[in-house]
């Protein structure tokens, strides 16, 4: 090494292995932040206000079939979301795991549930963003959003269109 170069720190780059753990460390403070906030609503829901009270008292009268299968429909529309962003991801050069993918949209949907003018969103970029190794990482991610957005329209639009035919709803 020259002797007019200075070096700064003397630090080894961390490994994969050390990213990995660090990753998954993050992960787990947010899950158990999640989940305590979440429990915290549960037996506490003075905090959020009467409006919030008199919708989990009127839970009591709902059949628990049709909370079930709202709940698994939930579920399995997150997974869906994450699994398309995904794919899409995958599409334009990136790789990411399905828990990687998941966590990444349900920080978006998290941030959406707090923030005004969907945030999440941006944070959703954001963090798919960080997937690729390009310098147009964020054009490709919002190209993923875009086209995430169109398809999810146009089966909007088939819903629509099919409970117009079956006179559920007004075309």
């Amino acid at each position: 090494m020259p002797r007019d170069r200075v070096v700064l720190h003397n630090k080894p780059h961390p490994s994969q292995v050390e990213v990995d753990m660090k990753r998954q460390n993050h992960l787990l403070l947010a899950g158990t932040a999640l989940a305590l906030a979440l429990l915290a609503i549960a037996f506490v829901p003075e905090l959020l206000g009467s409006e919030v009270r008199r919708a989990l008292a009127g839970l009591s009268s709902a059949r628990p079939i049709w909370l079930w299968l709202a709940g698994v429909c939930f579920v399995c529309s997150l997974v869906g979301t994450a699994g398309a962003w995904r794919s899409a991801i995958g599409l334009v050069g990136g790789r990411i795991g399905w828990l990687d993918a998941g966590a990444r949209y349900g920080i978006g949907s998290l941030i959406n549930s707090f923030a005004p003018a969907r945030l999440g969103d941006v944070a959703r970029l954001a963090l798919f963003s960080r997937a690729l190794d390009s310098d147009e990482r964020v054009w490709r991610a919002g190209g993923c959003f875009m086209v995430i957005g169109v398809a999810r329209a146009l089966v909007l639009a088939l819903a629509i269109v099919a409970g117009s035919i079956a006179g559920a709803l007004p075309l």
